[in-house]
């Protein structure tokens, strides 16, 4: 057995015995340079790394965003390793780019949880702040963009949720329902690319804007 656990930047295993109650000592490095961005620089942002198993011992390490809106998902995926739990599956660390990519733009999946079924993993995320949207009414900030609750199923990896050129309604002035999607006002995708399925996956719930929820 080992024991695993994440710092901001890396993943660390150590050898453990169920019962062991000794200091396991120096932990092994096996996933590094999770906190970097598409542009190479490490560091900033949301600097907490959730780790998950699966029935298959595939391990999921979820990393977030660098800022409110980047320009890009790089940081903002869910990648997926495989025969983790193996003593040999890591030789030596690993970047954490060579993992798959198992879900992409995600803002802030901090919350993981295997589906008792099995099939999928449920995630929790953190929407933006800040929105401007004119055309959709004044003072929608505090509460039109919903945290959501994603389901990722196992067997659909790499497929895309949103972030950073979209966002899920929570309550709008007018609104079109919990859960549609929304161009954020950078100019990079519009409402109705964010609104088609075969691009964007949509959230199962919506939640209270700015509830953060982590689990």
């Amino acid at each position: 057995y080992f024991l695993y656990a994440s710092s901001s930047d890396a993943v660390y295993r150590w050898p453990y015995t169920p019962g062991q109650r000794t200091d396991l000592g120096q932990g092994e490095m096996i996933i590094t340079d999770i906190d970097k961005t598409s542009g190479g620089s490490n560091g900033g942002g949301h600097n907490t790394r959730s780790l998950l198993f699966d029935p298959q011992g595939r391990l999921y390490v979820q990393v977030g965003s660098v800022g409110n809106i980047d320009g890009d998902s790089y940081r903002s995926r869910i990648r997926r390793f495989t025969g983790a739990r193996s003593a040999e599956a890591f030789p030596s660390a690993v970047d954490y780019a060579t993992g798959e990519v198992f879900a992409d733009g995600v803002r802030n999946e901090v919350g993981l949880a295997m589906d008792p079924a099995g099939g999928a993993v449920w995630g929790v995320e953190n929407g933006p702040d800040n929105l401007d949207r004119g055309d959709l009414g004044s003072s929608i900030n505090n509460d039109a963009v919903a945290e959501e609750l994603n389901r990722f199923p196992l067997d659909s990896p790499g497929r895309f949720y949103g972030y950073p050129y979209c966002w899920s309604e929570y309550l709008l002035p007018s609104p079109l329902g919990k859960t549609t999607q929304y161009a954020w006002p950078s100019g990079a995708r519009d409402d109705a690319w964010c609104r088609d399925p075969s691009n964007v996956v949509p959230p199962v719930l919506a939640m209270q804007a700015h509830s953060a929820p982590l689990g």
